[in-house]
């Protein structure tokens, strides 16, 4: 009974919550995940062992990378599939409880890419036959 609490309860030990630039971002390192949460919108970034890393090291460096690509769009994709399911992280529902959640592809380094749009002048032709 007390190991099965112990284990449950180490899973909470290993989250680190920081707050930074409007954002709260918390890694649940025994779950390999990041979620970084604002008001309405809780974006779910799969950590793999090169970003594991870099957020220790150079963790400001990951979370500047990781607004810049929430603010331009590239690599998010809403999620409609369960938390609980995909990473078994009790906390990380409730994070996102009444939250709009949203898959980050996110790897540590990896340049943001926006496609610009282009617009292309309408051309009218004269309408024939009126």
């Amino acid at each position: 009974m007390f190991k099965t609490i112990f284990i449950f309860l180490a899973g909470f030990t290993l989250v680190t919550p920081y707050f930074y630039q409007g954002f709260h971002f918390e890694y649940h390192a025994s779950h390999h995940l990041l979620l970084v949460t604002t008001a309405t919108k809780c974006y779910v970034i799969t950590v793999n062992s090169k970003t594991a890393t870099a957020w220790t090291a150079q963790r400001q460096k990951v979370m500047d990378e990781l607004i810049e690509r929430i603010h331009s769009g590239t690599g998010l994709t809403p999620r409609d599939d369960s938390l609980l399911h995909r990473y078994h992280d009790y906390l990380a529902v409730v994070e996102c409880l009444r939250h709009e959640v949203v898959s980050v592809h996110y790897s540590f380094g990896e340049a943001v890419t926006t496609t610009a749009a282009t617009t292309t002048p309408a051309v009218t032709q004269p309408v024939q036959g009126v």
